[in-house]
């Protein structure tokens, strides 16, 4: 989806893994990693594309030292996890 958002976002890893065959590929296991947490924050610098294939540029990541569980359930694609 494109956005217009250009700052620091919250980088979740989902409850549910999506494709498995996804995570084959990429020679990893899903029970092997982080579900329903803050992970990180990343800056979004930028977006480009069309409909249906729409590339955001990130930089700077930035790993949390102690995953964070959110207090509030996300929503889909942007949300605050915090009072």
């Amino acid at each position: 989806m494109p956005t217009s958002v250009r700052e620091r976002v919250y980088v979740y890893a989902s409850k549910t893994p999506s494709d498995p065959e996804e995570y084959e590929r990429a020679g990893l296991d899903p029970d092997d990693l982080p579900t329903g947490v803050l992970e990180g924050s990343v800056e979004i610098a930028g977006c480009s594309g069309e409909p249906g294939g729409y590339r955001w540029k990130l930089r700077a990541p930035e790993r949390l030292t102690t995953p964070i569980a959110p207090k509030a359930r996300p929503r889909p694609v942007w949300f605050r996890p915090f009072p």
